[in-house]
């Protein structure tokens, strides 16, 4: 039976996996790419390895991935990702957050491209942060914790693995949508959509 420090060092590891291929990227691409292709680069070379993981974890544990999620249910997830991202922006604006901290690491991610831009932000890193942090960490989470815990404990990850102040409140409550999208349409590709959503709208607006 695996110990409580075992299943702590389970729940590090996808974050450990994410976090030091983002460091092996910038040491090789960091001179002469911007912060959005090291955005996209990262989030594409973690997705074969998060991938591989996620799809044994399914085959070990039988707890997820079975059910099929219809067409007309992702776009009403996209929408409400959509919807969300704009909220928590007109939340935030309102508030004015903007006066308090530096969104610098934001401004960096879309001033690159907006080819780069759709391909990392808006696709590449929703598949691998969803991988990452639903897929392998809030499920380990949940074994261990039990539902509710793992929503709270794994967003709050979700929110400071970003980095910055604004960042992480807008992070955290966008995390608990995802980690219910996850539980309540039984697959991966909740979660993914929304974020991709709202991802894209982001890009979508910031570029217009």
């Amino acid at each position: 039976m695996r110990t409580t420090q075992g299943r702590i060092v389970s729940v590090i590891t996808p974050l450990l996996l994410h976090f030091f291929i983002s460091q092996a990227v910038i040491m090789v691409f960091g001179t002469f790419c911007d912060a959005t292709a090291l955005t996209a680069i990262t989030a594409g070379m973690v997705i074969p390895p998060a991938v591989m993981i996620y799809h044994r974890e399914i085959k070990k544990y039988q707890d997820r991935g079975k059910d099929k999620v219809k067409i007309r249910e992702l776009i009403l997830i996209a929408v409400i990702g959509v919807a969300a991202s704009q909220a928590l922006t007109w939340f935030l604006n309102v508030i004015g957050v903007t006066q308090y901290f530096s969104n610098e690491t934001q401004e960096a991610l879309f001033a690159g491209n907006i080819f780069v831009q759709i391909l990392g932000a808006g696709i590449f890193a929703p598949i691998a942060e969803e991988l990452i942090f639903r897929g392998l960490t809030y499920q380990r989470m949940k074994r261990m914790a039990g539902m509710g815990w793992a929503m709270i404990l794994s967003s709050v990850l979700f929110a400071v693995y970003h980095g910055n102040p604004i960042q992480m409140m807008y992070t955290f409550p966008l995390a608990l949508l995802l980690c219910t999208v996850y539980e309540k349409c039984g697959s991966i590709k909740g979660p993914i959509v929304l974020h991709m959503a709202a991802n894209l709208v982001a890009v979508a607006i910031n570029d217009l």
